[in-house]
């Protein structure tokens, strides 16, 4: 493999960066060395130029694009632009786009926190997506495991902001599942190589997506629960109007299917689950 000395002294930056424990400048620095290279979408070029830096530092430079966050949000969210952050409009409505709660998940991101698979380069994107589904299905284990949080009856409102911090960071796992199957499905026609590195991705983050799913409806019940206690303590009938509605609108959602026109619906989720039922 031919390495000129331009770019021999970029991968050597980047493993310089990657040793001295800062992933993101490793990042931009491989980037600019493809460019200089001309080789992010030049079929397995990206990955022998990564694994050139030693097998350590492959595995370090796969970490980091997996773990990279994305340059238009801070966790996967912002707060809500159709409602500017407020939940609902002056008619009374519950907004779609944040389901209510003000804050909404990244479009580019689709509410991971990650940088897309588009900025990572062709054949690394198997590796990496591997890594992230790992680390998905890990942390969804962990979250999946403790007990939904506050006590509505005691105080509504310390209830729901406990709820809907759950409910962001079990929309942000479906993201990643989102986002990691949709990776998946794509890198699996490019050849065997990445059918093998996927393979069992596919099957676990759809089992973990109904598992996700199912969360977030006992949430939503939770937020239905709490709006209810708070619109029979509430001391006016315009803020009882607005509760009662938000009560509503909540226990439509857990009728819903698949979420669709609110943040918490998954275009790659929603499409295999199309399939399946379908055939």
């Amino acid at each position: 493999m031919q390495i000129d000395g331009s770019l021999r002294s970029l991968l050597q930056s980047v493993s310089k960066a990657l040793q001295a424990g800062r992933p993101s400048d490793a990042v931009h620095l491989f980037i600019k060395a493809l460019a200089h290279d001309r080789s992010f979408h030049q079929g397995d070029r990206p990955i022998q130029l990564a694994k050139a830096l030693g097998k350590m530092r492959f595995l370090a430079l796969v970490r980091a694009f997996a773990d990279h966050p994305c340059m238009a949000c801070e966790n996967g969210v912002h707060e809500c632009d159709a409602c500017n952050g407020r939940g609902a409009f002056d008619d009374w409505r519950i907004c779609d786009s944040c389901v209510g709660i003000g804050t909404s998940d990244c479009e580019f991101c689709a509410g991971s926190g990650w940088i897309t698979y588009n900025y990572v380069p062709d054949s690394l994107r198997p590796a990496v997506a591997v890594v992230r589904s790992k680390r998905t299905l890990s942390e969804a284990r962990r979250l999946l495991a403790t007990p939904l949080p506050g006590n509505a009856a005691r105080d509504p409102a310390v209830a729901r902001r406990a709820l809907v911090q759950r409910l962001l960071q079990l929309n942000r796992l479906m993201g990643a599942v989102n986002n990691a199957l949709d990776a998946a499905r794509d890198a699996t026609k490019t050849g065997r190589s990445a059918e093998h590195a996927l393979r069992g991705v596919e099957a676990a983050c759809l089992k973990l997506a109904i598992r996700l799913d199912r969360a977030a409806r006992q949430v939503l019940l939770g937020l239905k629960e709490s709006w209810r206690l708070e619109a029979t303590r509430t001391g006016t009938a315009e803020k009882r109007r607005l509760c009662e509605r938000r009560v509503a609108y909540y226990a439509s959602l857990v009728r819903s299917r698949h979420f669709r026109g609110t943040s918490l619906f998954h275009p790659v989720l929603f499409e295999i689950h199309r399939r399946r039922t379908t055939r």
